[in-house]
């Protein structure tokens, strides 16, 4: 709310002889909403561990998208407001031959963020290689808050008055440390807490189970249920990482197990490591966990395939903490090789297993 609040604020405060009437004003309210947003939209998943445990990454995800649909129609509005405006060039910034260099920035900015949320939308149907797709998510989202730094720079109508000098610079600040956060706090912790491959084993043709120790430190604590991003390169700072679910109790920080399906190019890699070799992770994240739940007499949980990994961190867990609330877990799959897991459930559950197809369903105690 304070996204869209306090820049439609700043833009009332202005006093009418500052702007050339209402076009001028409206466009000023599109472009100061519309950048409050997009930082917003940059914010929601750079892993800021607050938002991660306490909103969850599927929530902050849908927002993140929520916001860029939200900020890309602003920026529509704002566009066809400079263009209708009778103080202004008018179509002539359509021409970039001769247009000045806030509209080339603008321009390119645009362009990007239009390209960014197609491919995001297109995702969801054509399925492509999750690390090319985010490849060039994150570099189109870098052109994107380059030209809008450049347009505002080059634009006096933005920072032209107190109250939005100051609220251009705290975005900028916040721009600045998000950044520095995600893209080198985060990887120099990684780095500290290091991990050494212990084991890999082959669960079913599918799925392949990694084990990894912590490198001189006690570990990494979590919540059962959470995941990490692993990395898998020499350095904490190399680009390619996937985001695997935790399986082991959260009694045992130092020890980290994850159960992983080989999709796509860093699954096969993942399935020839070798132990010996050090990896790093960034995380833990999310907030599907029981802790917390301490007025709950018991837990159902309902799983598919692979996604029974949260719950078995979940079992260890209560396992290991002797708590005697009782636990049942429904697990559901195409063949018996995804029934994951069958004869190592904790005992702090009473698990059932199903296959999808018909036929006779199977239980464990």
């Amino acid at each position: 709310m304070g996204s869209v609040a306090i820049p439609m604020w700043i833009v009332a405060t202005v006093p009418p002889e500052a702007h050339g009437g209402g076009l001028h004003l409206a466009s000023m309210v599109t472009s100061f909403v519309a950048i409050s947003l997009l930082v917003a939209t940059f914010v929601l998943p750079s892993r800021v561990r607050l938002l991660t445990l306490y909103l969850g990454v599927e929530r902050l995800l849908r927002s993140h998208r929520t916001l860029a649909l939200a900020t890309l129609a602003l920026v529509g509005a704002h566009v066809g407001l400079v263009l209708m405006r009778s103080d202004g060039p008018g179509l002539a910034l359509v021409d970039l031959r001769n247009a000045p260099p806030r509209a080339w920035a603008a321009t390119t900015a645009t362009i990007a963020l239009v390209v960014m949320v197609c491919l995001a939308i297109a995702r969801r149907k054509r399925r492509p290689r999750y690390e090319g797709w985010r490849l060039a998510h994150v570099l189109l989202s870098n052109i994107v808050l380059l030209g809008v730094a450049l347009h505002v720079f080059w634009v006096s109508d933005l920072g032209g008055h107190g109250a939005g000098q100051i609220w251009l610079a705290v975005l900028a600040d916040v721009m600045i440390a998000i950044s520095l956060h995600r893209w080198v706090w985060r990887p120099l912790r990684a780095h500290r807490n290091s991990y050494i491959v212990d084991e890999v084993r082959e669960e079913s043709p599918t799925v392949v189970t990694v084990v990894l120790h912590a490198d001189g430190h006690p570990g990494v604590s979590f919540r059962p249920g959470q995941f990490a991003w692993l990395k898998l390169g020499g350095s904490p700072f190399v680009f390619e990482e996937h985001p695997f679910t935790i399986a082991s109790a959260a009694t045992e920080p130092w020890r980290k197990e994850s159960k992983i399906k080989a999709l796509g190019d860093f699954s096969e890699i993942l399935a020839g490591l070798r132990p010996g070799r050090t990896v790093h992770l960034d995380g833990p994240h999310g907030s599907f966990t029981t802790d917390g739940l301490t007025n709950s007499s018991g837990f159902v949980f309902l799983a598919g395939g692979v996604g029974v990994t949260p719950m078995l961190s979940t079992l260890r867990t209560l396992a290991d903490r002797d708590d005697d609330r009782p636990a049942l877990l429904v697990v559901a799959g195409r063949t018996a090789d995804d029934l994951l897991h069958r004869a190592t459930t904790s005992s702090a559950a009473t698990a059932r297993w199903w296959p999808r197809r018909p036929g006779s369903w199977r239980s464990g105690e």
